[in-house]
């Protein structure tokens, strides 16, 4: 869900002669909720200058890095009556 953990990107990859790799970034939005890991997919849409080959898409995971919430007692004894 863009624009509550990571911004929407859009923009030009920028291949130059030779190059078969780049980066591409996208913000993520840090928060203290602990949650599941969440998925968003990026694409190659068009080219020029060079033909797309599969895959296209690319799935990318942002892992949860909150930790889990504590729990313990309130005291180490109780009595029941």
């Amino acid at each position: 869900m863009a624009g509550s953990n990571y911004l929407s990107s859009s923009g030009t990859l920028t291949f130059t002669p030779g190059v078969t790799q780049t980066t591409l970034s996208v913000p993520i939005v840090s928060d203290s909720l602990r949650e599941l890991n969440e998925k968003f997919e990026a694409s190659l849409v068009s080219s020029e200058g060079a033909t797309l080959v599969a895959p296209f898409t690319a799935s990318v995971t942002i892992q949860d890095d909150d930790p889990l919430p504590g729990v313990s007692f309130s005291s180490s004894q109780y009595s029941v009556f």
